[in-house]
């Protein structure tokens, strides 16, 4: 609810660009592509420079994000547990109903309460559903 309200009036705006033009160096460093000898204070800089880039409409940052929801739905391809709210999140916004219909199906199948939570953070954020 936080960044609704932060970025509620400035989504199309000047705040949106100067967010972008200062979190893309950040965002070409880490990537979505995690190392195995990542510490965890560089796995933890990631997820905020991501969830900071899309939340910015970073178009590089949505294309990825929409790119390994996309993947996951498709081949159930596992998405790294320190990214999956990121992709869920922005990857279902501009997603097709049968999209959406396949992610419900996930859920329902979901035994994992966490993922459930995460899964349904997702849905709460789909714009065209």
């Amino acid at each position: 609810m936080s960044r609704f309200i932060v970025f509620k009036d400035f989504s199309e705006g000047v705040l949106t660009e100067y967010i972008t033009k200062i979190v893309s160096p950040a965002y070409n460093k880490f990537t979505w592509t995690e190392g195995a000898s990542d510490t965890h204070l560089e796995k933890l800089a990631r997820l905020k420079v991501l969830s900071l880039a899309c939340t910015a409409d970073h178009k590089e940052a949505l294309d990825a994000a929409r790119s390994k929801f996309n993947t996951w739905i498709e081949t159930k391809q596992a998405i790294s547990p320190n990214l999956r709210s990121l992709v869920y999140i922005y990857g279902i916004q501009n997603a097709s109903e049968s999209t959406w219909d396949n992610m419900l199906q996930i859920y329902m199948n979901e035994t994992d309460a966490s993922e459930k939570v995460k899964l349904m953070d997702g849905f709460d954020k789909c714009r065209q559903c």
